[in-house]
């Protein structure tokens, strides 16, 4: 990629940062008005316009980076918005993905992982205290993958994914039949269904008529067809947080498995 012109010679500076020993992450710094934003952009547009199997992900708070993300026909998603995006959303790792892992790597329980991760923090920014009902909740997303026919197996991974409301409706076969569910003992019942009717009450927001109903359902963007995403802050008023900072979690973990693609 072009960064710019050599102070000394004139020549044009070329550069791949993939290609660094050192690593590809930079920093610029200049005074205000002194393009470092034209020079983001520069480098931005002519990244992904020369290299075909390049992502591109923009994420800022301005909506300075608007006119990039439309004319290179980026992927908006408004962070706080009301597109449809599915926590639970899983799928196949590619070929070369999978053989950079461990034959004994589980996507799946690595996207599980990651969804309790998610309501743990979704539960902790509305001080919340999980405890030990993560427990429940883990099994109800595992029931609720295994109902979707979502195995170990990643040819499977490409079925419909669960969604949060398949969870809900989990926890409330937990609550009707809690036997059913436990592991040795049927002391294990009362503290499953009980377990079940609290996590119902605090998963209530992602109903169909919920403050964040639009995290209930399917995806209604496709992350792993997306070479051009752009988060985009605007609609945040001051700084990250509150209720736009478990979201900021999910789209972030949506990217990076993107990005492993």
């Amino acid at each position: 990629v072009e960064l710019g012109v050599h102070r000394h010679t004139d020549t044009p500076v070329v550069v791949d940062p993939f290609a660094r020993e050192n690593g590809y992450a930079t920093f610029t710094v200049g005074d205000p008005g002194s393009g470092k934003s034209f020079s983001a952009k520069q480098r931005f547009i002519r990244s992904v316009a020369h290299h075909e199997d390049r992502i591109g992900v923009i994420l800022e708070p301005l909506n300075d980076w608007a006119g990039v993300a439309e004319a290179l026909g980026a992927q908006r998603i408004t962070v706080g918005g009301t597109l449809g995006i599915n926590p639970l959303e899983i799928t196949p790792p590619a070929k070369q993905a999978r053989e950079q892992v461990g034959a004994d790597a589980s996507p799946l329980t690595e996207k599980q992982e990651r969804v309790s991760s998610f309501l743990a923090n979704f539960f902790a920014q509305r001080g919340v205290s999980l405890g030990d009902r993560r427990t429940t909740l883990e099994l109800a997303i595992e029931t609720a993958y295994r109902n979707a026919g979502i195995t170990e197996d990643v040819t499977t991974h490409n079925r419909a994914s669960p969604t949060l409301r398949d969870v809900i409706d989990v926890l409330e076969e937990l609550v009707a039949d809690a036997d059913a569910f436990t592991l040795r003992t049927d002391a294990e019942a009362e503290k499953l269904e009980t377990d079940a009717t609290w996590l119902i009450d605090q998963l209530r927001p992602f109903a169909p008529d919920g403050q964040f109903a639009h995290l209930g359902r399917q995806s209604e963007v496709d992350f792993a067809a997306e070479d051009l995403i752009y988060l985009d802050l605007a609609q945040q008023e001051g700084p990250v947080g509150g209720r736009t900072t478990p979201v900021m979690q999910m789209l972030i973990s949506l990217v990076y498995e993107r990005a492993k693609q």
